[in-house]
């Protein structure tokens, strides 16, 4: 049994994924934890990378990339922390004690969102993603009880694409298990730009039907 487990998807961002799990591995704690990258039917080098970082490795040999939540889902039920890291692939921390600051501040009652800071295509700009000032309960880098996670049942899979997982997943959480948020200041993670791929906009606005019509439903 860990202390701490972190889970990330990751699917054809190998470069993004070395610099989040270096990040991961200068990290100084005085717990045990995991790193579990779920390759999502990656063509790339994801799995090599995630082995050479370090990382527990599963494949989901998926012939189409649709939406991460399965995969995180695979990943949460092989996890053995206590307090669940859970990750965007291309978050990278700040300084080498934002893991034990996670772990440290997330309790049996709350959920920790570190605050996310979103770099553009040369790093030389930066906005708030999610944090202090941008209060969004979303997992980009945050920090939440493995029981609770099991007890709303993980992701849902009923989002085949990506958009309002993430949205509904915090819900769940903080909802279904009346969790306190706590927006941490002083833990930061850096989200790295990249391209989007696929019909976003249209799928994006199917899960937004989707999310409204649960969230009417709940």
């Amino acid at each position: 049994m860990k202390d701490c487990s972190i889970v990330m998807a990751s699917f054809n961002r190998s470069a993004l994924l070395k610099r989040t799990l270096e990040s991961i591995k200068q990290q100084q704690t005085r717990f045990s934890y995991e790193i579990i990258v779920v390759n999502d039917g990656s063509s790339d080098n994801t799995t090599e990378i995630a082995i050479s970082c370090g990382a527990k490795v599963i494949e989901t040999n998926r012939k189409e990339y649709l939406n991460p939540g399965y995969a995180r889902n695979l990943g949460y039920r092989v996890s053995e922390g206590k307090v669940v890291i859970c990750q965007s692939d291309d978050v990278f921390y700040s300084s080498d004690d934002v893991l034990e600051k996670l772990v440290d501040s997330c309790k049996i009652n709350n959920a920790i969102f570190a605050r996310v800071i979103s770099l553009n295509a040369d790093e030389s700009h930066e906005r708030d993603y999610v944090g202090p000032s941008l209060r969004r309960p979303l997992f980009f880098l945050g920090a939440v009880y493995r029981e609770h996670i099991f007890k709303v049942g993980g992701d849902d899979e009923d989002f085949i694409y990506p958009g309002y997982e993430d949205n509904w997943f915090s819900d769940r959480l903080l909802i279904g298990c009346s969790l306190e948020t706590v927006y941490r200041d002083d833990i930061i993670g850096y989200h790295q730009w990249h391209l989007r791929s696929g019909n976003i906009a249209e799928n994006y606005a199917k899960m937004g039907r989707l999310y409204k019509k649960k969230r009417l439903e709940c």
